[in-house]
């Protein structure tokens, strides 16, 4: 099995085509050493990193497919699908986790019941087998958390708990044959695989919740947020803001919210202020791959059905023809802007009309042109 000559060992897939590696030749090491030395802890721990394989495959699909670009059937991209191979990942880890505990479980009751069977003779190599697994585990798992925290991908640092459960139960082998030999304690190995099992559980528990989290639209940590509302608070012609809401999904995040800008100023110049939240917001946090934007002249929290009821462009234009300039909708009232020529008057009559059928409607100002 080959890398990819354009694979690095510091990208997500140039790691896990390394760990693959690894865990393809401890497998078939401590499998073949295990039966031979005669160690059934040792095979039981060659068939764990057999179940790695499995995850460094899944993985390998994941980070494939999750690096799609957006397309028309998923607009936002495939991020989720690393949330999707978390889950499989830590699915996977928590059936091994289950299974090492209940054989462990299993051995210490027959040893307190007194049937355990006697303890075939093992060989000291194994104690060796054990200790090259431990190192070559840890330091797969210390490269891969290290870049899948980097590059915030959950499926990357949910493979690397997985390398770090294979050394977690190569440290049980040592433990349990290393007892065996200094100290005669035949139930040691049984005692700490189940120890060791509850952690893998743990773990398992951990990324399963943080991927299911994610599946469900989690929103960033309160931490990321208080940085983004510094962004936005510091974003010229920003009043005040509100309604922000985040999600996350794998390594990727979406914002949305709600400004307030002045509340006369023209519809171009209040799109070009979201355009800079947008921009600074993009610029802070690289992981956000969309930020949308509202632009409101006012608090409009709570205030949707202030607004309905209110009249359009349309409804006013039959009373005044050709003299609207500007309507403005701010505190549930709605200010006309009139265009006049030169020594033309409003007319009254016109404008209570108005008020009759909509009484929010007020004429704010006029502007005359020759």
């Amino acid at each position: 099995m080959a890398t990819h000559p354009n694979l690095r060992l510091t990208d997500a897939r140039g790691i896990t085509w390394v760990g693959a590696i690894v865990n393809v030749i401890l497998s078939v090491v401590k499998i073949g050493g295990g039966w031979v030395g005669h160690s059934q802890a040792m095979v039981a721990d060659g068939i764990h990193s057999l179940s790695d394989i499995l995850t460094d495959v899944a993985t390998l699909i994941t980070l494939r497919y999750a690096a799609e670009p957006e397309d028309e059937g998923h607009p936002y991209g495939h991020g989720k699908i690393e949330s999707v191979g978390a889950a499989i990942v830590g699915t996977v880890l928590g059936m091994v986790g289950f299974e090492l505990m209940m054989d462990g479980g299993q051995r210490l009751y027959r040893f307190w019941a007194g049937s355990s069977p006697a303890v075939a003779p093992v060989a000291p190599y194994i104690l060796g087998l054990a200790l090259l697994s431990i190192v070559s585990k840890e330091i797969l798992y210390q490269l891969t958390v290290r870049i899948g925290r980097r590059e915030h991908n959950a499926v990357l640092v949910a493979n690397a708990w997985h390398h770090r459960s294979d050394a977690l139960s190569s440290v049980v082998v040592l433990v349990g044959v290393g007892g065996i030999f200094l100290w005669h304690l035949q139930w040691l190995d049984a005692a700490a695989a189940v120890l060791v099992a509850v952690m893998i559980l743990k773990v398992a528990v951990d990324i399963l919740r943080d991927a299911v989290a994610d599946l469900t639209d989690r929103a960033l940590s309160n931490e990321e947020r208080r940085r983004l509302r510094e962004v936005v608070e510091g974003v010229e012609g920003v009043i005040a803001y509100h309604e922000m809401r985040t999600r996350r999904f794998g390594g990727r995040a979406l914002v949305d919210l709600h400004v307030q800008v002045a509340p006369y100023i023209s519809v171009s110049e209040g799109h070009q202020i979201a355009e800079r939240a947008r921009w600074a917001l993009r610029g802070a946090d690289p992981h956000l791959i969309d930020v949308m934007v509202h632009v409101d002249s006012e608090d409009d929290v709570g205030r949707g059905r202030r607004r309905q009821g209110l009249p359009s462009r349309a409804d006013l234009e039959p009373f005044l023809p050709g003299q609207i300039h500007q309507i403005h909708y701010l505190q549930g009232r709605v200010e006309v802007d009139l265009l006049l020529r030169p020594g033309q008057a409003v007319d009254r009559q016109v404008v209570v009309e108005l008020q009759q059928r909509w009484p929010a409607v007020e004429i704010r100002a006029t502007f005359t042109h020759e």
